[in-house]
């Protein structure tokens, strides 16, 4: 949801969940590999120490230009942007990262009803699902303690209850000029490829929050799993 509020002002535009990344870091640890007479470097901070990450960072920049056009400023929102943070900031040093949080429960229940196809297989189970959530928060903590204040947090009950004054003051910390246009998400054209690609064309609704207590029998055991973890789940 805040991709479209951001993507509607002048100067943005998103660009979906981009694979370019990633894509980028694997070509250039192939080229360090067969110029070292290598067949595969595993190590990604050994390629981190011997590689220009800033060259990295054009050549993914680059690469977005069919798709982001000559915009200032594009999103991508891979979900597994969290992982590659590190490597983010070495790439791209003025890149903005912002972290959208949720209720436990209700991100984790809003996973578990999603069918991914082959994707995140451990979003079919709710002990799996749990360890993997315990695991993103330790890594976004590690991120917080050693890239302080690179993570812009954004709650996704504050987006819903002031949408208004949560947006003013992300895109004061984006660098960007309010526009009245970013309240208006609806009015964005573009196409969404995400699974929430139905929802970002509704107007805001504070339904999803909370929504798992519907269905809190059955989600007992990722309710569980959670606090086992040291989450708090409520």
């Amino acid at each position: 949801m805040a991709e479209r509020f951001i993507a509607n002002h002048s100067q943005v535009v998103a660009a979906g969940e981009l694979q370019n990344f990633d894509l980028m870091v694997q070509l250039r640890m192939s080229e360090l590999a067969v110029s070292q007479g290598r067949y595969q470097i595993q190590d990604r901070s050994y390629f981190y120490k011997n590689v220009d990450m800033f060259s990295v960072g054009e050549s993914y920049i680059n690469s977005t230009r069919p798709r982001t056009g000559a915009t200032p400023y594009f999103i991508d929102k891979n979900p597994n942007n969290f992982v590659n943070i590190g490597a983010i900031v070495a790439a791209l040093p003025n890149a903005k990262i912002v972290h959208m949080e949720r209720n436990p429960m209700d991100t984790c229940y809003a996973m578990f009803k999603q069918p991914f196809e082959n994707a995140y297989e451990f979003s079919y189970d709710q002990v799996e699902l749990a360890k993997y959530f315990a695991a993103y928060r330790k890594l976004m903590a590690h991120w917080d303690a050693v890239l302080p204040g690179r993570v812009i947090r954004l709650r996704y009950e504050d987006l819903v209850n002031d949408s208004e004054g949560t947006m003013r003051g992300l895109l004061q910390r984006l660098d960007l000029q309010w526009e009245d246009a970013c309240m208006d998400h609806r009015a964005n054209e573009a196409a969404s490829m995400t699974p929430s690609a139905t929802q970002v064309r509704q107007p805001i609704y504070a339904s999803s929050i909370g929504k798992w207590r519907n269905f809190e029998l059955q989600f007992a055991p990722l309710k569980q799993a959670l606090q086992g973890q040291g989450i708090e789940a409520a």
